[in-house]
Order: C-alpha cells, then structure tokens, then sequence
C-alpha cells in the first residue's frame, strides 16, 4: 500500500518540548516543511496505538512510556528527498534520538499521521470543536476557553479512539476509558 502522503511524524518528547521551536528551526534549515503541529498528552492507549510496529517491539515500549509521561509535540513534516531516511539521519547528527522520535518507514507515518493528523490524509475525523463552540455561545469567555482546553481535548482523545476501535457498546466504553484516564492523570499528578 503506497502513502497517501510524503510526509512523516516527528514526536518532540516531554523531556525536549521546551525546545521544541528550536528543533522546529533546525528541521527548516534542512529543507523540511512543516505541515501541521499539535502539542498533546498522549495517553498509554494512543501511545500504543502510535508504536504498534512488532518490527520495533521493545524501542516502542521505552516511546510508550516516554511520550505518555507529559506533553508533546506532533509534527507533520514533509520535503522533495527520502524524508525517513533523512530525519533519522538528522536526529543521529544533531543528537536528539533521545528527545525526538521520527517515523521509520512510509507505512509507519501513514498510520501516525492517520492517528494524529487525520484530516491530512481526507479521512472522517473525530472532531467536533465547531459543534462544541456553537452550543457554548452563551457561556462566558471564561468558562468556554476552560471547557475548550481541558474538557475537550480529553473528551475528543477518547471519542476519536473509540471511534477506531468501534465498540458494541459505545457509551460505556467511553466512560471506561475516561476513568481510566482520570486514573492516569492523577497518578501523572502525584509523581
């Protein structure tokens, strides 16, 4: 199956996204277009989701813990040359295998950017912040901006899994899996 993109996903870990603009630069310098960004929290279970590779079985165990351990920055990065190729290479020079992750093969990005960026490759996509923002109309600024930061990123994290993996009983796996997150978050709150 060919990409429906050329392009590939760069995950600034939690550990380096305070220098995420910096690493932004340096991929620019090298001729590599930035496409979309999004900073997140991934939860173990998109984490999963993100590095089911079996080829890579226990480097995505050590990204599974990584990249659910505080939030990140997705890029959706593309350019004219073999861009895997390249960004593992670039990582390899600048030194930032540990604070970076780079999709390892055409296939691999494929499914990263279906997860992260799903409108880029024209696909349905969960997302119903437009929606959210007409039935919040009437609330105050305050209020609105604080559902629209903390509420709904969760809320559309958990619809956008359930909708990938399309449970008989949708409504009860959702509340499963907002326990389950609320469960991860104080725990992430206590260390």
């Amino acid at each position: 199956m060919m990409p429906l993109l050329n392009g590939i996903i760069v995950i600034i870990k939690p550990v380096a996204v305070y220098r995420r603009l910096e690493i932004e630069n340096l991929l620019s310098k090298q001729g590599i277009t930035l496409i979309d960004k999004k900073k997140l929290k991934l939860n173990e279970e998109i984490a999963r989701d993100l590095f089911q590779d079996s080829k890579y079985l226990d480097e995505n165990r050590s990204l599974i813990t990584a990249t659910s351990r505080g939030e990140v920055m997705c890029l959706c990065v593309g350019g004219g040359i073999d861009i895997v190729q390249f960004c593992q290479n670039f990582l390899d020079k600048n030194n930032l295998r540990r604070e970076v992750f780079c999709s390892r093969s055409e296939l691999e990005a494929e499914q990263q950017i279906n997860i992260i960026f799903p409108n880029l490759l024209n696909r349905d996509e969960v997302n119903f912040k437009n929606a959210f923002e007409v039935m919040c109309k009437d609330m105050t600024p305050e209020n609105r901006n604080y559902l629209l930061r903390w509420v709904l990123p969760t809320l559309q994290d958990g619809v956008s899994t359930m909708y990938r993996k399309n449970p008989a009983r949708p409504h009860q796996w959702l509340a499963a899996w907002l326990r389950r997150f609320n469960q991860q978050e104080s725990t992430d709150e206590d260390e």
